[in-house]
């Protein structure tokens, strides 16, 4: 249960966040994020890592179905 409140209070603060921006607040959007970080072959790495940790802790550690 922790689990999945961490992994929804990620989920709003990334949604303010991109909201934010899209707003004008001088901060990057996911897009531009990403973009900039797929440029250099360490921030490719590093989003597959992290891709790889979240696929990791939501899927196979919490599980889909209900236990």
């Amino acid at each position: 249960m922790p689990g999945e409140a961490a992994w929804i209070a990620v989920a709003c603060a990334a949604l303010a966040w991109e909201v934010a921006a899209r707003r004008g607040r001088g901060h990057a959007t996911f897009a531009e994020a990403l973009s900039a970080a797929e440029r250099a072959r360490a921030g490719r790495a590093l989003l597959f890592l992290l891709w790889a940790f979240a696929g990791y802790h939501l899927f196979v550690r919490y599980g889909v179905a209900p236990r």
